[in-house]
């Protein structure tokens, strides 16, 4: 039985590791499993990959994504309504991904809207299946919880979780999108934008991915 790896990443501000020989979990700042505790420059600039199960990138291998959102929670219309722009921005910053949305059957991104994640201090999880870099990743689900959470704070969320979906882990530059420590994007009025960094992960060969810091750049097209 082929072993199954789930990556998780917890909107926690407590940062929390558990692996185990087929499973990673992981916290708000640590993520699990290979590349993914790789160590990254101090300068910045850098952001980590999801592996598959035999070290290679996770990466999908197809290009034209669907995603599906299931509101368990009951979720009011503009909150679903955010939570979609957040999945989309991926489809405005050019990467090797078009989302598009499916409301039955299955869908290579499943996005549940949950009352809770257990936690009052968790906001979203993020995990996937990928269990060799033949066969590439072969299914990513999501969990979010938005009670309470101002739209542009949804959307953020929205975003930041489907990066994970993609295949990236967490970036060392303060104000990106995939920042672990995001607790400010969802709290605030302010739209954060895939990075550059974030784009080029998605195209990477060699993880951690890293550019110069003087070149990061939020594209401001959320």
């Amino acid at each position: 039985m082929k072993a199954t790896i789930l990556r998780v990443i917890f909107a926690s501000l407590i940062a929390s590791a558990i692996l185990t020989a087929s499973s990673a979990y992981a916290g708000w700042d640590d993520e699990g499993k290979g590349g993914l505790l790789q160590a990254t420059s101090p300068l910045g600039g850098s952001i980590n990959l999801w592996n598959c199960d035999d070290g290679a990138i996770a990466k999908w291998n197809h290009s034209n994504l669907t995603f599906k959102i299931v509101n368990s929670a009951g979720a009011q219309k503009q909150a679903v309504e955010s939570l979609r722009a957040g999945v989309l921005e991926w489809n405005r910053v050019k990467g090797p991904y078009a989302l598009s949305e499916v409301t039955s059957g299955k869908a290579d991104i499943t996005i549940s809207i949950v009352a809770t994640l257990g936690s009052p201090d968790r906001l979203g999880t993020a995990y996937s299946q990928c269990v060799s870099g033949r066969t590439g990743t072969q299914w990513a689900k999501i969990e979010v919880v938005l009670t309470g959470l101002p739209a542009a704070g949804i959307q953020n969320l929205g975003a930041h979780e489907t990066g994970h979906a993609l295949g990236l882990g967490h970036s060392d530059q303060t104000g990106d999108l995939m920042d672990p420590h995001y607790q400010k994007f969802v709290d605030g009025a302010v739209l954060i934008c895939p990075s550059n960094l974030d784009v080029g992960a998605l195209k990477a060969t060699r993880n951690p991915y890293r550019i110069s810091p003087l070149l990061w750049l939020a594209l401001p097209i959320c």
